[in-house]
């Protein structure tokens, strides 16, 4: 049992979230989780059936956003002097020989695709905390539109677009849902008083469905017309799922952006446990079966008193036994 488990059922006794019972045998089952694979050996494919029922359910979610300028743009773009095969974009007109390097990309998931802004979170929904959260930009090249000859070369800083907070802020939680809210924005560091790229909005991450296994991830907010923008999600590092790919608009570039993001977006996306058909469900944030688990009987933190056992999602005496001991405290009584 790593650390982090262990912290999370110190936390659970403490505050009445989880049994004495509960937490013992969590223990015991990393205990055993842990010896398993010696007395049965690991699959040539990965990890035994029992280990893999162990794992947890959704823990973190990680979400990014990005402001990139494609690498082609009807308008916009044009091959770079020298570098046929990379774009540049021409600079305001009070700079005419003044042309600045595209991300060279078009849509992608990839987490450290090139971007005129990146924000990112990752979010650990068994402790409601984050863990992790950046806001960076892969920098801007200027060269001379004619011999290509590099003239400036900056990184953006990334920052709120109001006041003097970070991006992420007004993080918020309650029983199945955390959320936080973002707004960010940056300008060409090359070109005094370039106008910013902004998004701005809401991330909600909310579990979802009987068992709340899955996790419904929204953001709800507005992007600039001008760059292109994505949004993405991924559980546990897993493969990511597209929130939004929003191009750019047709008519704008760099230079004629104008007050705050004003292009709404509201998308969702839902990422699916990866727990084994014989247990569905999530509790506590390991994958059990509510019909079957004396812990999580019918639901999760229904515990069966000593001798009963979970059939069907009830707590009921063994065949045989019909007084097994008192029916007092039993939910399902």
């Amino acid at each position: 049992m790593n650390q982090e488990r262990f912290d999370d059922l110190a936390t659970g006794l403490a505050n009445d979230r989880l049994s004495r019972r509960q937490v013992l045998k969590s223990i015991a089952t990393g205990v055993l989780a842990a010896m398993l694979p010696v007395l049965w050996g690991k699959p040539a494919g990965g990890k035994t059936a029992y280990q893999q029922a162990q794992e947890p359910c959704i823990r973190r979610v990680k979400v990014w956003i990005n402001a990139f300028i494609p690498d082609h743009v009807s308008g916009v773009t044009e091959p770079h002097p020298t570098k046929p095969k990379q774009t540049v974009i021409r600079g305001p007109l009070h700079l005419k020989n003044s042309c600045f390097y595209t991300d060279q990309r078009s849509f992608s998931s990839n987490i450290n695709a090139s971007s005129r802004m990146h924000s990112e979170i990752e979010i650990d929904l068994i402790r409601q905390a984050i863990v992790y959260q950046k806001n960076e930009s892969s920098g801007t090249t200027e060269v001379n539109c004619k011999s290509g000859a590099v003239t400036c070369k900056k990184t953006a800083k990334v920052r709120a677009d109001r006041g003097s907070g970070k991006p992420f802020f007004d993080f918020q939680t309650s029983k199945d849902r955390v959320s936080v809210r973002l707004d960010a924005a940056a300008n060409d560091p090359c070109v005094t008083g370039s106008p910013d790229v902004d998004y701005e909005g809401k991330i909600t991450l909310e579990r979802v469905g009987p068992s709340k296994s899955n996790v419904k991830v929204t953001f709800d907010g507005n992007v600039d017309p001008f760059p292109a923008f994505e949004m993405y999600t991924a559980a546990d590092g897993r493969t990511p799922k597209t929130l939004f790919q929003r191009p750019s608009a047709a008519g704008k570039n760099a230079w004629n952006l104008a007050g705050d993001a004003n292009k709404p977006v509201l998308q969702s996306v839902t990422l699916r446990a990866n727990c084994p058909p014989d247990m569905p469900d999530c509790c506590d944030g390991q994958c059990v079966n509510t019909q079957t688990d004396e812990d999580n009987c019918g639901g999760c933190g229904i515990v069966c008193p000593q001798g009963k056992t979970c059939t069907d999602g009830r707590c009921e005496c063994p065949p045989g036994e019909p007084n097994c001991l008192s029916k007092a405290g039993n939910p399902e009584s």
